[in-house]
């Protein structure tokens, strides 16, 4: 459904079975997780390489999972 919204942004979309507790965004240095609370989402912003890049590890694994 949004395959073709998102390719026309340069976004690739993946679905996976797999339930992620939070919502993740990875950029340069910092890590931003954001807790999807029914009453008030909390976000917490983590800056640190180390902790970025094994970020980026993970989400490419799970990226190129089958």
């Amino acid at each position: 459904m949004f395959d073709k919204e998102f390719s026309k942004a340069g976004i690739k979309f993946k679905k996976i079975n797999q339930e992620i507790p939070v919502g993740i965004a990875i950029f340069k240095d910092s890590i931003l997780q954001i807790v999807w609370d029914v009453e008030e989402p909390v976000a917490f912003l983590l800056k640190s390489r180390q902790l970025a890049e094994q970020y980026r590890v993970f989400f490419f694994s799970m990226w190129n999972r089958d």
